[in-house]
């Protein structure tokens, strides 16, 4: 993620596109659902430009 978090300093208007990715302008909500079928730790990030450090977090997925 450190290493994507520099492509996009280095590029910030490179645009990504994918099902497990959204966009949300300031005063939006918006939903993403991901479905885990595996348990560990999963970390998150915002990767625009500047927001990595302030819009990260880990999502702990354990078995049923």
């Amino acid at each position: 993620m450190k290493e994507h978090a520099e492509m996009m300093r280095l590029h910030p208007y490179m645009k990504h596109t994918g099902s497990n990715r959204i966009d949300v302008l300031p005063g939006e909500h918006k939903e993403l659902i991901w479905h885990f079928t595996n348990s560990g730790t999963i970390n998150f990030a915002c990767n625009y430009s500047g927001r990595f450090k302030m819009m990260r977090g880990k999502i702990n997925v354990e078995a049923e």
